[in-house]
Formats: structure tokens, C-alpha cells, sequence
């Protein structure tokens, strides 16, 4: 699926947006501060071009559309509806909802049911506020929080229920993958901070508890493309959240197979990487119908990692100050860090447990996960 450019734009603001409400800070520091300079990378890893410095003007007619944003966090979900007023970005929450993730015999898992029944009722509170007023709904993206995955089999329907990442299976497997791979080959390799509830290891837990799953399993994607995929009946699987697995070569932006492989974990069951600001298909036909969206209405991934969304709206130009701001994300997890041109792997930049995740426009968003507002 390619990027469809222009209505795009409209679509990827918005949900960069309603992220950024989450965030607690975006405030430039008080002197030049390059983390990958402290860290003494490779000149190429610089200051990245900011979006607001990318942007084109925008040339969608004032609030005659509306873009709808899925925004899942870790404790609660909002369907917020956003509306362009030439460049004001006008936010109307219209659904809110808390959920929280369920013990089972199976370990801990997302109750990710009831998260698409609230996400339906949010679509239809979204499709009678526009329609009161005369606006269009134009597309709908997703966003969620990092790592978490689903299996689906050759049907399309899902292996079991999602895990969650806070499920105690993932440490014994954390431990046994850094000792086979060695953990300077994953940190070369991925740039992501070594964390037990990483996807790569999620999964090697998977495959030691339940092989027959992975057995049948044709497609690997994350919660926010499971949610695209519900909503469009087509499975993407989006840069930004895909990043966060520990799966992805952070170098080339592909998942890295040979050291996947060397797990034992199936390479085929992984779907091509695109890049945020792709075209997913059109809202299902019966699932217009059941909310009252336009039968067109487009399914767009945005940058579907939250902290992502959140990073792209940060208000920062090139130019003067450009060099001189990071960025706090602050909600279950609070993200610090900053964009950069390329990843950074030194050794001291893996002591000092940063990671490297994909970002908008082709960036690396250098950050370090620390304790946030989760209790």
C-alpha cells in the first residue's frame, strides 16, 4: 500500500496531535545538548529536520473534513476527532474509556474484545458529531502503546489472545536470548534498550509455551495494525511500532531475520514494514453501517506508536534553536530523548540503556524508557 500524499497529511496531524496531549513537556532546554554527541557517534547521527520544517502548507478546505484518531494507552483508550481552521488544529474527544489487561490460565492478556467494542462506540460518537455539523469524515488511524503483538492463521482470525507485555513469562526467555545472541550483537543490530517485555522475547516465550500457536500462525502484526486490519479488513504492519519490537534492523529498517532465525522463531511469518502515512483500504462495508462512517472513509497508519505521534508534534523548527531541544512523553512510561538523522549504538549509548526507535519523516527517536505515571 502506498502513501496517498496530500489527504494523508490531514490525517497524520491530527493523530500527532491528540498524542501530544498525553505529553507533559515540550519545552527546548536551556543550552545545546546533542545526546549522540555526548556519546561520541558517528558524525551522520545529527540533529533530524524537524516536521514543521517539512511540511507543506496545508490545502484542505477549512472544516469541511474531520480525521478521526484511535489513541490506545497501556490503562485507557480515546477516539478523538480532529478538524483543520486553515492551520489551527481544531480536538474534540468524544469517547473515553479505561481497560486494563486480564489473567488468564494462559498468562496475562489484553481484553482486546472490549477494546473494539469501545473503539466501535467511540466511531459512532465520532460519526454524530460530524454529522451534526456538516463535516466529512475523511480517514481513521490508530496509535498504541509499544511492543505488543497478535498471531493471525491463514484465515485471518486470531491465535489466541494477545499477551500482554507486564506478562512474568518474558524474563526467563529475556535471559535466555541475551545469552544465546549476546547482547552486543542485539544492541548492534536493533539499537532498542534491552527490556524483558521487548517483543523478541514475548515471542521466544511464546515459542516455549505454546509452539503449536506459532505453528499456526501466518501473520505477526502489533496491536495498532490488528486494529487497522479489524477496521479495513488489510494487514500493514507500521515502521514506527514495529520498531519497538528489538525485531527491526535499526540500519536498514527491515526486520532482522538472520538473528530472528537463530532464535528458532518463523521469519516467514512476518509482513513487510511501511512507512507511516500509509493507505490500509477503506472502512469494512458492514462496519459503515454500524457506526454510520462514510462508506469511503479511508483507514490510515499513522506513526501507530504513540510516543511517535506524540514526537512528531513536538513544536520545534530548524534553524537557531533546532539543535538544542529534547523532548519528555510522559504517561504509562515517561520516553526522554530526542530525533536524530541515524541511530546510535555505541557501547556507551547501550550502558546507559538508550534505544533507538523509528520516527517520522526517516528520523531515529533516541530516547530512554523510564518510570512513568504507571503504578
Amino acid at each position: 500500500m502506498a502513501p496517498d500524499s496530500d489527504a494523508l497529511r490531514g490525517q497524520c496531524k491530527v493523530q500527532h496531535q491528540a498524542c501530544c496531549l498525553d505529553c507533559s513537556q515540550h519545552a527546548p532546554s536551556g543550552r545545546p545538548h546533542d545526546p549522540c554527541r555526548v556519546m561520541k557517534c558517528h558524525s551522520q547521527s545529527e540533529r533530524a529536520p524537524s516536521l514543521q520544517a517539512i511540511r507543506e502548507a496545508n490545502t484542505i478546505e477549512a472544516m469541511s473534513q474531520a480525521y478521526v484518531a484511535i489513541d490506545l494507552g497501556a490503562e485507557s483508550g480515546r477516539v478523538i476527532v480532529g478538524t483543520l481552521d486553515g492551520e489551527r488544529m481544531r480536538l474534540e474527544e468524544v469517547h473515553r474509556f479505561a481497560h486494563e489487561p486480564v489473567w488468564l490460565p494462559t498468562g496475562l492478556h489484553w481484553d482486546i474484545t472490549g477494546i473494539w467494542r469501545e473503539i466501535v462506540l467511540g466511531l459512532r460518537l465520532a460519526a454524530n458529531w460530524t454529522r451534526d455539523r456538516d463535516i466529512q469524515i475523511a480517514s481513521v488511524g490508530v496509535d498504541t502503546w509499544g511492543v505488543d503483538w497478535a498471531l493471525l492463521d491463514k484465515s485471518g482470525e486470531l491465535v489466541g489472545l494477545p499477551h500482554a507485555y507486564r506478562d512474568p513469562r518474558n524474563q526467563a526467555a529475556y535471559e535466555e536470548v541475551v545469552s544465546r545472541l549476546g547482547a552486543q550483537r542485539i544492541y548492534q543490530t536493533t539499537g532498542i534498550q534491552f527490556m524483558a517485555l521487548n517483543t523478541l522475547y514475548a515471542l521466544y516465550a511464546h515459542k516455549l509455551a505454546d509452539s503449536g500457536a506459532l505453528a499456526a500462525a501466518k501473520q505477526l502484526i502489533f496491536m495498532p495494525d490488528l486494529i487497522h486490519y479489524w477496521l479495513s479488513g488489510e494487514v500493514v504492519v507500521e515502521a514506527t511500532i514495529a520498531s519497538t519490537s528489538q525485531m527491526v534492523d535499526c540500519h536498514t529498517g527491515d526486520w532482522a531475520r538472520d538473528m530472528i532465525g537463530d532464535l528458532g522463531l518463523p521469519t516467514h511469518i512476518l509482513p513487510p514494514i511501511s512507512p507511516p502515512g500509509t493507505l490500509v483500504g477503506t472502512i469494512r462495508p458492514h462496519l459503515a453501517g454500524e457506526t454510520g462512517l462514510p462508506p469511503e472513509t479511508r483507514v490510515i497508519a499513522p506513526a501507530s506508536h504513540d510516543t511517535a505521534s506524540a514526537i512528531a508534534a513536538v513544536p520545534a523548527a530548524d534553524g537557531g534553536s533546532a539543535d538544542n531541544w529534547c523532548y519528555l512523553s510522559s504517561g504509562t512510561w515517561s520516553l526522554l530523548g530526542a530525533e536524530l538523522r541515524a541511530p546510535c549504538v555505541t557501547p556507551v549509548a547501550q550502558n546507559a540503556m538508550f534505544t533507538n526507535e523509528l520516527g517520522v519523516a526517516g528520523t531515529t527517536r533516541f530516547l530512554k524508557n523510564i518510570p512513568g505515571l504507571w503504578l
